[in-house]
């Protein structure tokens, strides 16, 4: 655990050089995260509130173009992927699928432009099966997982795991970020097939903090993860 990947909201974008310089002194690896999109109701809410800047804000309006750290942009904004220097594009869809062009179009596009990308491993699930016809079988979403990483390895930088839930009703998820063992998806397997390929690259916990019972249990469950991560041999 050596760095922190930054979600990018007005509050963060007024204080990036400050986070920047504080990250430099502890000797911690950057990131940053572009998350405003979409018509989804949470963005949209988030926006009013003032949090999100607004519909039709782009990379490039709030940062300099020769912002060194590396930024994750959802495939949603792929028309931002030149906006700055260290793009990294999350394949990823949503309920409204018609604002992202198909999987295999934006693969095509990705091997043809050599895009870095991230691995989201529960958004590109969603993708490759689409939000309401995902199996719920965990052995089916491991071995999909798995092997579709094989195939784009050489092209990703970046991985997002976490544990998730599904519903009763197919394809619906209702808990996301979750620890390891508190879903339903073998990450510590798949972090083994992972490091049995030999990948090397930065792996991001994506832990909702909302999705916890208490502030007490939260930083135990935090200070559990070293000892998970170890024990899959990373």
């Amino acid at each position: 655990f050596d760095g922190i990947e930054i979600l990018l909201t007005r509050r963060t974008l007024a204080t990036t050089a400050r986070l920047v310089a504080h990250a430099q002194k502890l000797g911690m690896d950057l990131t940053f995260h572009r998350w405003w999109h979409g018509p989804e109701l949470s963005s949209n809410v988030l926006k009013r509130i003032g949090v999100f800047p607004w519909e039709g804000t782009r990379l490039r309006d709030v940062l300099p173009g020769d912002f060194p750290w590396p930024v994750v942009v959802s495939s949603f904004n792929w028309e931002e992927r030149h906006d700055l220097l260290c793009i990294m594009i999350q394949p990823a869809c949503t309920s409204w699928s018609h604002t992202a062009m198909p999987l295999v179009e934006l693969l095509g596009k990705v091997k043809a432009e050599g895009t870095r990308l991230v691995f989201d491993v529960m958004h590109w699930l969603e993708y490759r099966f689409g939000i309401t016809t995902m199996p719920a079988d965990p052995r089916v979403l491991l071995t999909t997982a798995t092997d579709d990483f094989a195939a784009l390895q050489h092209q990703v930088d970046e991985i997002h795991i976490y544990d998730f839930v599904r519903h009763q009703v197919p394809g619906v998820v209702v808990g996301l970020n979750l620890f390891p063992g508190d879903g339903m998806f073998p990450v510590g397997e798949f972090l083994q097939a992972v490091r049995a390929m030999g990948w090397h690259g930065r792996i991001v916990w994506e832990i909702n903090p909302l999705m916890v019972a208490s502030r007490p249990w939260l930083i135990r469950r935090l200070r559990q993860l070293p000892e998970f991560v170890r024990g899959v041999g990373l």
